[in-house]
């Protein structure tokens, strides 16, 4: 039989699973690998699967015909950009754009003159224009100034486009017979052709475009004069778990939080999700999972600035990591901050543990 010739997958998800047929899970024995490779294939139909080149990538998969790709890595952790919260992003200075009466907190207030003028020589400091008083006399202190930023940002976790030779191996097919080669690839194939995930805004769409999302919302106070917020919270602000093929849902948890920012201007923001129970036996076509979830967490520091003047502004630098599959976006205030393209879909069976915050 001809090689089949590089096929190009769409989309496929974590959150999605198929029954796997006895015969993939046994060990090999003489068969029609052909009508193996039709029986298989039809059940992934039955399921609701784009099967589209599926009898032909597990027959070439059976024969050696196929390359898979590499295998990436299970976890990465990368630097995002760094957020700049100026003071007219302030809520102050909104409140004070709808009302001018209140006090603009971003004005530079002009110089005061100096009362004793210029520093004059000896000779003419009679008299002395600036006599120091006895004793000291205190003008009555001015509150320091505060501003309060809110900003949020959206994380989606979802598939993109890639090919055959981006599947890689597990580590258990490796080591199983041609059979579950060719059921794994088929299983790579249908699951990519049936998914095609590329989320444009960080809303919660509906149909959602992505495996899992998430929003967290924080509130900041600055203090003049103070590097670390006086005040912070950091709240969910929604979760959602995208559609399988057939009738389920995937499973989204509630995110893990940390919220130190008024101790040192840390936080911390896990989203993970998992497959729906009665998908998750479709993963053994790749074999046993380390664990079955996906999982990306945004954390950062939260800096306070005060420039001449009293102006006072703020910047967070944040950080992400996650499971080397599947892609992730994270959006700060509507725009798209961070951007990482997904490994090899082998990573599935080797995933790391979900963090603490």
């Amino acid at each position: 039989m001809p090689k089949v010739p590089v096929l190009v997958l769409t989309a496929c998800t974590v959150l999605l699973g198929i029954v796997v047929p006895n015969h993939v899970a046994s060990a090999d024995k003489p068969s029609d690998v052909e009508a193996d490779a039709t029986a298989y294939c039809d059940e992934l139909a039955a399921q609701g699967y784009d099967t589209t080149d599926c009898v032909e990538t597990y027959i070439a998969a059976y024969n050696g015909e196929i390359d898979l790709g590499a295998d990436t890595s299970p976890y990465f952790d990368e630097a995002a950009a760094e957020i700049e919260l100026p003071c007219t992003e302030s809520v102050e200075y909104q409140q004070h754009l709808e009302d001018p009466a209140l006090p603009d907190p971003c004005a530079v207030p002009p110089a005061e003159p100096d009362p004793c003028g210029p520093v004059l020589g000896e000779s003419e400091l009679e008299p002395d224009p600036c006599p120091v008083p006895d004793l000291p006399v205190l003008a009555a202190q001015a509150p320091p100034k505060r501003l309060t930023w809110r900003p949020s940002f959206a994380t989606k976790l979802y598939i993109a486009n890639f090919a055959v030779n981006q599947c890689g191996t597990p580590t258990w097919v490796k080591l199983a017979g041609p059979k579950q080669l060719a059921a794994y690839s088929a299983f790579c194939l249908v699951t990519a052709q049936s998914y095609k995930e590329n989320p444009l805004t960080p809303l919660n769409a509906n149909p959602l475009d992505a495996r899992i999302w998430a929003r967290a919302d924080l509130d900041i106070v600055c203090e003049e004069n103070k590097a670390v917020p006086v005040a912070g919270a950091l709240g969910v602000g929604g979760t959602a778990a995208g559609r399988e093929v057939g009738p389920f849902g995937g499973v989204v948890e509630q995110p893990r939080t940390r919220n130190q920012i008024a101790t040192n201007g840390g936080f911390g923001f896990v989203t993970w999700g998992r497959p729906n129970p009665a998908l998750e036996p479709g993963f053994l076509a790749g074999g046993p999972r380390t664990q079955p979830n996906i999982w990306n967490k945004v954390s950062g520091t939260v800096t306070c600035k005060t420039a001449a003047g009293g102006v006072l502004s703020a910047s967070i630098t944040p950080r992400v990591e996650g499971t080397g599959f599947p892609s992730h976006k994270v959006w700060w205030n509507g725009k798209l901050n961070f951007a990482r393209a997904q490994g090899s879909f082998s990573v599935l069976w080797d995933l790391p543990g979900v963090p603490q915050a």
